[in-house]
């Protein structure tokens, strides 16, 4: 026997140790579906919560049953704040603790659906007399919608002798039972009637089995019979008519005699007076304890209160008069909103006011969009920046619910259908504004609606925003002026101070008739005057020319800022001066299909200012077609249909006017290859895309760049090179000096082209382009290289190929006049330098000793040049100098202020070089202040008499 156990329990211990793995392997397999699902969106729904803590309102609500005269129940709180969801967790609450097997509270709802928009509104305010004449006939409506839903909540079997009836679905087997009844009943009451008739008729057949049948039915017992069963059928049909007119009224007036006897009788107008009995009746009757209105606040009408306090008070009356017991108190629960009364009526209304407070405002909003929405977050699709700024606008719990609904569906769907990845910032954003706006949604999915009139009339943003900086590039105009006028006015002041200073000085030494050694110090002072004047007028004029180059820098940028409009997002284009005055303007300036009462529903609502917000952010912006739709890659968008039909109407659109399908529309096209020589196809979207695949639109590229041969096209350029990628400008570049080397003649001399994207197509033709192409450009007037050469700014590059721009510079013999050293690359400034790109000009000359040699003074470079230079004999400077010393010579004689202070062994250099005019020699020897000690040096007899003649000789 202990065997037999052993192996028993052996059993047992396996059976339990493999029900144990199974149950883990079980829930292994769970769990991994389990965490999956945890990933996934849960969706949310909009009936009320069940699971609300009632905390104190348990309290409350346990109060107000057990006082029997607490019966009008007002449950107060704004619209979502979550007035269905106490009830509800309520009733749930006592369901849970009905352990007694009693039965419980019976609650009845009645639920007016009654929907009044902010545009409702709006009309109720501009019509009031009209709205109060029909404030009556609302009433009555509000009555009979009240009683409706209160009698097809109740069974028909507890009001049995309402007039209300509700229809019912009649039976087969009833209207069969009817029929027979019927039937049997007319067949006995002939019977009864023509009974002699009757059996003469059978008497009258001939004999057969038939006659002794009918025989049978003509017997005095059978008569008996029909006369019981008629009266038994009739009794019942009489016993339900009476019942129909005692509790359903059908007979409401008789003639007798031709006098009328009205039954039932009719009066007032209110629905609830009208049938004030069958009212309490079926209130009475219902069998319930808590009749629950909910939205019944919608419909505005403070009567309706008054009336179901009155009807209340009747039936809670006709309760304790039908029941022996302790009568059952009829309670009403009004959910309704805060303002319903403008002052402190309500509490004359309600024996008691159990207030909500809102599970979410615009305060606590952005927490429940976190819970809600945590796998996006997580996932970074969702900004949470974005997500605090609209919860500011989100203050209803089921419109935050419904809100992450169908942005999920409409992400999920849309995203798995489009190619291209979308911005869920932006899919949220119009989700929220379908939500607040669905009117205006569904009107913008037909070109219609403000969000259209916005985006539509974008054109005309741009317009007035360059109207702005048109005025301000005037106000620039006129403040250059100012500045040339006031700088021409300093420097005859300048000039005006000195030499009635100078004038002082010569007449105090010549009326004393100094001697010799006077007229030496008069001398010294003049010419520190003189060189006080320099150093004022060149104080101003670099005063100047830093206050131009600023006022030109301005002036550039707001050209720069002009030709980016086009392409600008419009949040870019609203701004804090003019977004209140553009929101403000829609309907005046939309169509007349617009201008009816409906489409100010957006203006008027109370969140307008999201809409705001979200346009203004870019939340909602041009691309919100494709978050509203699906999107086919083979099919023309509305945009792309309107671009082709400007085309064949030859009414063009703007340069940037955005396209979604390039490709589609270039094969819509190039049936007819004519249309791509037309004005109205330049579009930066299209001319990128064929440049992308250039290969395969070799015709349509070059009827394109064709047309920029004309003044008028030209400007197509400033937009596209804003827009367009790199590489695209590139072969930009390559393809229109192939097709048109003339190009770069005709843009500057239009002077329609800013002046940096001159450059950059400068550069990108030195860069890239063979010298054999760069010289068919610079044979029209030497235009290439007369532009580099007279551009200061040219060598202001931020990552130079110094290898490639040297050459090119050499193979162009580009000289530049003048360069600005600050903003220049430096590498490429001192290749510049140290090949002599530049030219020899007393401008450059100062710039070069004053960057590549040591510290100098500034009065030595104008006075003392040659000196200077030759500080570093082998210098690239002194090398160019030695080169063109004649040129060089000239530069210095028509900068010195007349004076030349240089050593005598550079001095003798100069009047001994053969290379060197006689003519730049004697003026050399007129400047000069340094005294000749030793004359025999200079090698020509003609200039030691010249130096002789100036007294210019110390011997």
């Amino acid at each position: 026997m202990s065997d037999v156990k052993h192996k028993l329990w052996c059993k047992k211990i396996y059976g339990w140790l493999s029900k144990a793995k199974y149950k883990n392997k079980s829930n292994e397999s769970k769990s991994s579906p389990e965490q999956n699902k945890k990933t996934k969106y849960e969706y949310q729904k909009l009936t009320p919560y069940t699971k609300v803590d009632l905390k104190e309102n348990e309290k409350a609500f346990e109060y107000v049953f057990q006082h029997d005269d607490v019966r009008n129940i007002a449950i107060s709180g704004a619209y979502g704040s979550g007035k269905s969801s106490l009830i509800e967790s309520y009733k749930k609450y006592l369901q849970t603790t009905n352990t007694n097997r009693k039965p419980g509270r019976k609650f009845l709802h009645i639920s007016l659906a009654h929907f009044r928009t902010e545009n409702n509104h709006l009309s109720a305010v501009l019509n009031k007399e009209t709205n109060s004449k029909n404030e009556n006939n609302e009433l009555s409506i509000l009555e009979a919608k009240i009683l409706n839903q209160l009698i097809y909540q109740i069974s028909s079997e507890q009001i049995p002798q309402s007039n209300f009836a509700v229809k019912k679905i009649t039976s087969k087997r009833d209207l069969l039972a009817i029929t027979v009844s019927s039937i049997i009943f007319l067949f006995f009451m002939l019977d009864i009637i023509f009974s002699a008739t009757w059996k003469e008729f059978v008497l009258s057949l001939e004999y057969s089995g038939l006659k002794d049948l009918l025989l049978k039915f003509t017997t005095k017992i059978f008569l008996l019979s029909s006369a019981i069963w008629s009266m038994g059928l009739f009794a019942i049909f009489l016993y339900y008519i009476i019942k129909i007119q005692k509790y359903k009224n059908i007979f409401r007036k008789l003639k007798f005699q031709g006098n009328e006897i009205e039954i039932v009788t009719e009066s007032s107008d209110s629905f609830f007076d009208k049938y004030l009995n069958e009212v309490v009746y079926i209130f009475t009757n219902a069998d319930v304890d808590v009749i629950v209105f909910e939205d019944i606040d919608r419909f505005e009408n403070g009567f309706i209160f008054e009336r179901l306090r009155e009807i209340n008070m009747l039936a809670n009356n006709q309760l304790k008069q039908y029941q022996k017991k302790k009568a059952k108190v009829l309670r009403f629960f009004y959910l309704l909103r805060d303002d319903i009364f403008c002052t402190k009526d309500r509490i004359k209304f309600f024996d008691f006011i159990i207030p909500v407070v809102p599970v979410v405002d615009s305060s606590n909003s952005y927490d429940q969009l976190i819970r809600f929405l945590k796998n996006y977050i997580n996932g970074n699709k969702i900004e949470n920046g974005f997500l605090e700024g609209i919860s500011l606008y989100i203050d209803d719990m089921r419109l935050l619910k419904n809100i992450c609904n169908e942005f999920h569906l409409y992400y999920s769907n849309i995203s798995n259908n489009n190619k291209f990845e979308l911005n869920a910032n932006k899919m949220f954003a119009i989700i929220v504004y379908k939500n607040l706006f669905p009117l205006d949604f569904t009107l913008l999915q037909m070109n219609q609606g403000f969000v259209f009139y916005i985006f539509n009339n974008k054109p005309l943003y741009i317009k007035n925003e360059k109207d702005k900086l048109l005025e301000n590039i005037t106000n620039c105009d006129l403040e250059i002026k100012n500045i040339e006028e006031n700088h021409s006015k300093s420097i005859d002041e300048i000039k005006a101070k000195y030499k009635a200073e100078r004038d002082k000085v010569r007449n105090r030494y010549s009326y004393y008739r100094l001697v010799e050694a006077d007229e030496v110090e008069a001398d010294e002072v003049i010419k520190k005057l003189d060189n006080q004047e320099q150093s004022e007028l060149d104080c101003c004029q670099s005063e100047y020319k830093k206050n131009i180059e600023l006022i030109n820098k301005e002036k550039e940028n707001i050209q720069k800022e002009i030709l980016q409009l086009p392409s600008k997002k419009l949040k870019y284009i609203l701004n804090k001066t003019n977004i209140d005055q553009i929101f403000d303007e829609y309907p005046s300036n939309s169509n007349n299909i617009e201008k009816n009462e409906k489409t100010l529903e957006i203006k008027y609502s109370p969140y307008f200012s999201s809409i705001k917000y979200l346009i203004r952010n870019g939340y909602i912006d041009e691309t919100y077609a494709k978050y509203m739709t699906y999107f086919y890659n083979n099919s023309l968008t509305i945009a792309d249909k309107i671009y082709l039909r400007s085309i064949t109407d030859e009414i063009a659109k703007g340069y940037e006017y955005k396209l979604n399908n390039p490709k589609l529309v270039i094969e819509k096209l190039q049936h007819q290859i004519s249309y791509f020589s037309k004005p109205e196809i330049l579009n930066v979207d299209l001319v990128n895309y064929l440049l992308t695949y250039s290969k395969n639109y070799t015709k349509e590229l070059k009827a394109i760049l064709y047309q920029l041969s004309t003044v008028e096209n030209i400007k197509f350029i400033n937009v596209f090179w804003f827009i367009s990628s790199e590489e695209n400008l590139q072969k930009f570049v390559e393809l229109i000096n192939e097709y048109l080397p003339e190009f770069f003649k005709i843009a500057l001399k239009s002077a329609l082209v800013l002046n940096h994207i001159l450059k950059d197509f400068s550069l990108k033709t030195l860069y890239c382009l063979p010298q054999e192409a760069i010289k068919k450009i610079n044979k029209y007037d030497n235009c290439l290289s007369n532009y580099i050469a007279n551009s200061s700014d040219y060598l202001n590059i931020a990552e130079p190929d110094v290898e490639q721009l040297v050459k090119q510079f050499k193979f162009l013999d580009i000289k530049f006049t003048e360069i600005n050293y600050e903003t220049a690359n430096k590498d490429l400034f001192n290749e510049v330098y140290d090949n002599s790109l530049y030219e020899l000009n007393f401008v450059n000359i100062k710039l070069m000793l004053s960057t590549q040699y040591s510290s100098l003074d500034e009065q030595d470079i104008i006075h003392k040049n040659y000196t200077c230079v030759q500080g570093e004999r082998n210098s690239p400077l002194a090398n160019y100098i030695a080169r063109d010393i004649n040129v060089y010579l000239h530069q210095i004689l028509a900068n010195c202020y007349y004076k030349i202070t240089d050593n005598e062994t550079e001095v003798l250099y100069l009047l001994n070089h053969n290379d060197i005019s006689d003519a730049h020699k004697v003026e050399y020897i007129r400047y000069l202040q340094t005294p000749i000690t030793n004359l025999d040096k200079v090698k020509s007899s003609k200039i030691r008499k010249i130096i002789l003649h100036f007294g210019k000789s110390a011997e």
